[in-house]
């Protein structure tokens, strides 16, 4: 049995749903549509406009440049905030932002509790692990189960964990998980 333990701090893993979801889907193209689109030909009239008028020239790439602006400071700012928020309010209601985090390999299955709620997968449900971020990601039946990489002692810590999760996998699982095979095999070549 292989475990990993440490602190996992409220919203840590956000970042990383983005990459779990695009592995799971693709890119969400609908997001594009309904938001993107529309918000950047807004913002590249207004820009176009005024740049226009301010240099006396028209400017063919204008709508590159307000998509530009458009989404730089929502990925640099508002994602941040938003995180930054949701842990205040959760502070000002008295509840902890960081929990202890216990993630167990064996025979039965890999079993994550983090803060006392329990996430239980047998290892015929589990389709895959690849890295995402700093982030080993298991995928149960589409559900993440994230071991963070920081919580390793080391290196060898890191793919004698892989190994064993690995070695408990389905042969589709670990074709899946080619990473993962990569690491561990840096294992046993070492």
């Amino acid at each position: 049995m292989a475990i990993l333990q440490g602190d996992l701090r409220v919203g840590e893993a956000n970042s990383t749903m983005w990459h779990t979801r695009f592995r799971q889907a693709g890119l969400p193209w609908y997001l594009a549509a309904v938001f993107i689109i529309p918000l950047s030909a807004i913002l590249t009239g207004l820009l176009s406009d005024a740049a226009g008028r301010a240099v006396g020239i028209e400017l063919p790439q204008a709508p590159l440049v307000g998509l530009a602006l458009g989404l730089v400071p929502y990925f640099m700012v508002v994602r941040r905030l938003a995180l930054s928020q949701f842990r205040g309010r959760m502070r000002a209601r008295g509840l902890p932002l960081v929990f202890p985090m216990r993630l167990e390999v064996g025979p039965g299955g890999i079993v994550c509790d983090c803060g006392g709620v329990y996430q239980r997968a047998e290892w015929s449900c589990v389709t895959e692990v690849f890295q995402a971020k700093r982030y080993w990601v298991f995928l149960a039946q589409s559900t993440p189960i994230y071991a963070p990489i920081r919580m390793f002692a080391d290196k060898a810590a890191e793919r004698t964990f892989l190994e064993e999760a690995l070695n408990y996998m389905s042969a589709p699982a670990q074709a899946r998980s080619a990473k993962a095979r990569a690491v561990a095999a840096a294992l046993d070549a070492a």
